[in-house]
């Protein structure tokens, strides 16, 4: 009997991801524990970067979940995902009377790298799929 031939996994992607997220839930944990402030040393707690950081950690975590069930929809969610939180970054980016290099710029480049990595990943893996497995 022929058994089918498996298809060779590229899995650094979902670890990227994983990474991420995990990365998110920190920062948002950090802006309202230790909040960071340039503008306003005064100002307190952030309880809305803990909720979007949260949120968008728990977003991209339930992503690299996804791309083990449906690898595209997962990596789309986690493109889609750290291209909103890139262009949330940017606005603290050009928004001079908030500029600040952490978060802003820190989290600028992390979201456009992580979007890069996964885009390339997926077309890793789409170039790996067209290749006969070898066995």
């Amino acid at each position: 009997m022929l058994e089918p031939k498996m298809k060779r996994e590229i899995g650094w992607p979902r670890t990227v991801l994983v990474a991420y997220g995990i990365l998110n839930i920190v920062m948002g944990v950090q802006a309202y524990f230790f909040p960071f402030h340039v503008s306003d040393p005064e100002k307190g707690p952030s309880i809305i970067s803990l909720v979007a950081g949260g949120g968008a950690g728990m977003l991209i975590l339930m992503a690299a979940w996804l791309s083990r069930v449906n690898r595209a929809a997962g990596y789309g969610m986690g493109f889609a995902a750290s291209l909103l939180l890139a262009f949330t970054f940017l606005r603290g980016v050009i928004n001079l009377e908030r500029f600040s290099w952490y978060p802003n710029v820190f989290g600028l480049v992390l979201a456009l790298a992580v979007a890069g990595l996964l885009g390339l990943g997926h077309l890793q893996q789409m170039k790996a799929d067209r290749t006969p497995a070898e066995g």
